[in-house]
């Protein structure tokens, strides 16, 4: 992307090919503008009410503008676009709303009135559940990122397991019941801060990232269109219809519901599960705030929204369900986490709130080790429960 201040050129001819002009007039001076003025954002819903392109002259920035101004001139026509701090790169109108990017510089640089901000384009649109992220990096990043925090997810173990044999601290079968619980707690603390730290080195270089990436807020929780609060009680009403209408089509094609084995990461916690109060706590700290920490930064905060740069949010949103329910390593349960996956999704893209998901997985998560531990204390076995 190109900002004011950054030296670049290419030629117009070559770069934009849509054929049409700007109405200025030809001169040697410039007009400066503010640059709150010069806004033109990569919006798919943008509604432009006139075709506008360009002919003729150079596509520059100018070195010599301090970063409030902008300049537009005859043959020098400056569009001042959301911009990366690692440079100048190039840009190309044939790209999907180009025009609309082009129409809408001209609308906000030569009307009398201000930018519309966000708010006000949703609703003159619709939902934003549909709308894409603007993301500044590539291809390359958002694998490399994926990849990464792959490695680091399966090498967190081996680190602790050797951190604890240090410390005298044997296989975990060996310990109590609470010492395994809080065992349990510090590697998955090992592996949030792992994880959270590769994704934020991957995108570093960006920042300050476009609005809506990683945005964490506990504002407006009931607004209609974004409240994180609102949406998220919607989504946990959705997440068990979705939960359990997975489970009777998985059941229906299987022929019987799937059998948990002894490899199963539930079956592994049933002993632990309402053991005592400490190794209830620990097990609500893993799943109901370390767990949707991490897995809804990787997931949703950082895949799905990188796959809109190249395929629609709904589409993005499948994708990275069947990625989370593929990371848990659980066949019998993929339909179910697929299901959740899809709804944990959907909530981020209504909301752009990554507070909705996490409190959807938080209670989901939370919810089954609380009423597998009553369960348990009123004498019910739940492993035959499972």
């Amino acid at each position: 992307m190109i900002r004011a201040g950054q030296a670049c050129s290419m030629s117009m001819s070559q770069s934009f090919g849509l054929g049409l002009s700007l109405s200025l007039p030809r001169a040697n001076h410039l007009l400066r503008v503010p640059a709150a003025r010069c806004r033109a954002r990569t919006l798919a819903r943008t509604a432009c009410s006139e075709r506008t392109s360009l002919a003729g002259g150079s596509f520059r920035c100018l070195p010599s503008l301090s970063k409030n101004e902008s300049a537009i001139g005859a043959s020098d026509f400056l569009l001042c676009l959301h911009g990366r701090s690692d440079g100048c790169s190039s840009f190309s109108p044939r790209d999907a709303g180009a025009e609309r990017i082009l129409c809408r510089a001209k609308n906000d640089l030569f009307s009398n009135r201000e930018p519309e901000d966000d708010e006000a384009i949703i609703q003159k649109t619709g939902w934003p559940v549909l709308e894409r992220w603007d993301i500044p990096w590539d291809g390359k990043t958002t694998s490399l990122g994926m990849v990464a925090w792959l490695l680091s997810f399966l090498l967190t173990g081996l680190v602790v397991s050797v951190v604890a044999a240090q410390f005298g601290i044997g296989r975990r079968q060996y310990m109590s019941l609470d010492d395994q619980a809080v065992y349990i707690l510090i590697h998955q603390l090992a592996q949030t801060i792992a994880g959270l730290s590769i994704i934020n080195f991957a995108v570093n270089k960006y920042k300050p990232l476009p609005d809506g990436l990683f945005r964490f807020e506990l504002n407006s929780p009931f607004n209609l269109e974004r409240g994180w609060l609102l949406w998220g009680g919607l989504g946990l009403l959705c997440s068990g219809a979705a939960v359990v209408a997975a489970s009777y089509v998985s059941a229906a094609i299987n022929g019987q519901p799937p059998s948990r084995d002894d490899t199963d990461a539930l079956v592994q916690l049933l002993p632990i599960i309402g053991a005592s109060p400490l190794s209830t706590a620990s097990l609500i700290g893993v799943t109901g705030v370390l767990a949707p920490l991490l897995e809804e930064t990787v997931f949703r905060g950082f895949l799905m929204t990188s796959l809109t740069k190249w395929v629609p949010t709904p589409v993005a949103v499948i994708i990275s369900a069947i990625a989370f329910a593929g990371a848990h390593l659980t066949p019998g349960e993929f339909p179910q986490l697929f299901a959740l996956g899809i709804i944990l999704g959907f909530s981020y893209a209504q909301t752009r709130n990554l507070a909705c998901p996490m409190l959807i997985h938080c209670i989901w998560n939370s919810g089954v080790v609380v009423v597998l531990t009553l369960l348990r204390l009123q004498g019910y076995d739940i492993k035959e429960l499972l």
